[in-house]
């Protein structure tokens, strides 16, 4: 009876790798969330059964597109096709934000991954870049890993999409799709190169260029602009020469940056 009492409650391990890795996490910011993903994926990557690694990789994809991921459109009600979200049973549903912001970041990743040699003269920026998107991020540094490689010259933007597709030995994706393609298959689609015809693989590489400088200008202003308005409301509420001089610093790159853009 002692024993059955310690084994009645026992969590099965996949319960127990989950709350491990979830504990302490409030999941409310990109980073907390990629932080507990890489977590889980370590977990599974020391998995050394293959079909069982394989097992709790499904388990933990499928959890983590719950906790986070929207169903797709679907008819009901009076008011016809509208959004439902899904449960969220772990951690709460997170809609991906279908806005300005991440159809640049997509247009970014597009252009670096169909001309790679514009790394070359943007590989500092395109390291430095803050995307909010996590699915987004994670290809970009996947981008920055295969190009910042020394080597005699550049992959190939074909050579550079095969190992942007496949996956590593052993390795957790819990970014990639259940279905309608992967993330990768969302940066390069055609709704993509209809609002940035120069990301396109086949595009001029001048013309490529400067829908980046365009593209990566916009991005940056408008992180500028909303680090100005922290900057701002922090002075008013603290009018000190240090918030003033930062607010001041941004109000300076917003201007040069606008100016470098006509």
């Amino acid at each position: 009876s002692a024993f059955d009492a310690i084994l009645t409650p026992a969590q099965p391990m996949i319960d127990v790798l989950w709350n491990l890795a979830l504990a302490g996490r409030q999941m409310r910011t990109p980073e907390e969330r990629g932080a507990f993903s890489a977590v889980l994926k370590q977990r599974v990557a020391q998995i050394k059964d293959e079909h069982l690694r394989a097992l709790y990789h499904s388990e933990f994809k499928k959890r983590i597109d719950d906790a986070f991921g929207w169903k797709p459109k679907v008819f009901g009600s009076k008011q016809g096709w509208k959004n439902t979200p899904s449960p969220g049973p772990y951690l709460g549903a997170r809609r991906p934000p279908q806005n300005k912001q991440r159809v640049m970041e997509k247009i970014l990743l597009a252009l670096m991954i169909n001309h790679p040699d514009l790394f070359d003269e943007f590989g500092e920026s395109f390291a430095g870049m803050e995307f909010q998107t996590p699915e987004f991020d994670a290809i970009r540094r996947k981008v920055m890993d295969h190009l910042s490689q020394e080597h005699d010259s550049h992959p190939t933007a074909a050579e550079l999409r095969r190992a942007l597709s496949s996956p590593e030995e052993g390795s957790f994706d819990p970014y990639a799709y259940d279905s309608g393609g992967s993330v990768l298959d969302e940066i390069l689609s055609p709704e993509t190169y209809v609002h940035a015809k120069a990301a396109r693989a086949d595009a001029n590489a001048d013309d490529a260029r400067k829908e980046w400088l365009s593209k990566w200008q916009m991005l940056e202003q408008g992180r500028i602009k909303a680090d100005y308005e922290s900057a701002r409301a922090q002075y008013r509420d603290q009018p000190t020469e240090e918030n003033e001089r930062r607010m001041k610093a941004l109000q300076e790159r917003i201007t040069r940056l606008s100016g470098a853009a006509e």
